[in-house]
């Protein structure tokens, strides 16, 4: 990107969860790019990551300008307006996966600072104590930013894997068995749990495969695979509206590229050998695309 100066830094503006884009007047979309924030920041601000060699900072707005002239990252072009994207789908496809993670810190940034405005314990306002807590002046609780654990299980059975069509989903695709981590239980509890509830399937043998943050809202997606034990499918009707096994050669429409989802997916699909274990190091996403 052309035209960054010493003193630029990169803006994540946030505007009811949606991140607001600067458009230029060729029509193109830029991450604002500039020394000083372009709108007025609602609350505090946060420092994220550095991106090509630049701080990045976000913070959430209340209203923006149909129309602005903040000063872009291509070649300090004045924007014509501001464009909200939610991060999901559109802002990964365009801007990739380092920016999206960087975009993903500050949405969860945003998150913790509006749920934590106010004492859990005696309803006092917090103060900012460090840049990632707040503590209460009345009683003296602490808090820091929160992340919900939730588990991914691709289940084996011979040549085939479990997939399900889950209800919170809305795009038409298949996805993994998925649940949240409860108070007392390992990981590993967590996959068998969660794939007996949901399918009525028992599992063994259960091996990490990576883990990504997810910051819809706040969460930490651990990925895992698993073999069919034992049972047959038996849908928990809340959550899934079906299920069933899948060769290869069969495969149904997952979800995009950008979710642990799909990587565990293309994994088993690309008919690599299977993680036995993880030594700790393994601090990047694996991908069955790269040799």
């Amino acid at each position: 990107m052309s035209g960054q100066t010493a003193n630029n830094r990169f803006w994540f503006m946030f505007h009811k969860d949606k991140i607001l884009l600067a458009e230029d007047a060729s029509g193109g979309l830029h991450i604002p790019c500039a020394p000083a924030a372009p709108l007025e920041a609602a609350g505090l601000t946060h420092s994220l990551s550095e991106y090509n060699g630049l701080p990045c900072q976000a913070f959430a707005v209340t209203e923006f300008p149909a129309d602005a002239s903040p000063k872009c990252c291509a070649g300090n072009e004045k924007a014509l307006r501001y464009l909200p994207m939610e991060l999901r789908n559109d802002f990964y496809d365009m801007f990739g996966e380092e920016l999206f993670a960087i975009a993903g810190h500050g949405k969860q940034m945003l998150h913790w600072d509006r749920t934590s405005q106010f004492c859990p314990l005696c309803g006092t306002k917090t103060k900012v104590d460090t840049p990632k807590s707040k503590k209460c002046p009345a009683c003296g609780h602490e808090m820091f930013p929160h992340l919900y654990v939730a588990i991914l299980a691709l289940v084996t059975k011979g040549d085939s894997t479990l997939l399900v069509k889950a209800h919170n989903v809305k795009q038409d695709v298949h996805v993994l068995v998925a649940g949240f981590l409860e108070p007392g239980e390992s990981l590993e509890q967590c996959v068998r749990r969660e794939v007996l509830e949901e399918t009525n399937i028992q599992v063994r043998n259960i091996r990490y495969f990576a883990s990504q943050s997810w910051p819809h809202l706040s969460n930490m997606m651990i990925g895992f695979f698993a073999e069919y034990e034992s049972g047959e499918i038996r849908l928990q009707e809340d959550e899934l509206r079906a299920a069933a096994f899948y060769r290869r050669d069969n495969m149904p429409p997952v979800p995009k590229p950008m979710s642990l989802t799909s990587r565990l997916i293309d994994w088993w699909v690309s008919g690599r050998e299977l993680p036995i274990g993880n030594d700790g190091k393994n601090s990047h996403l694996p991908d069955p695309r790269v040799d």
